[in-house]
């Protein structure tokens, strides 16, 4: 289920990247592609660091209390 809703955030996202592509192309020099893609990286890595923490959290957690 996370996962269905996680590609589904990542479609949005490729979207809203082809919009702006497409209005402006100025915007995607190399050097900012670099970082726009090192930059969208590291969300990725947040969202899924904050996806394990959450069912870590839910898994363990819970049933304690």
């Amino acid at each position: 289920m996370p996962y269905a809703s996680y590609a589904n955030i990542s479609k949005v996202i490729a979207g809203l990247v082809q919009k702006l592509y497409t209005k402006f192309p100025f915007l995607f020099f190399k050097n900012f592609r670099g970082m726009f893609v090192q930059i969208t990286f590291s969300l990725v890595m947040l969202v899924k660091l904050a996806c394990l923490i959450y069912f870590f959290c839910s898994s363990v957690v819970t049933p304690y209390f």
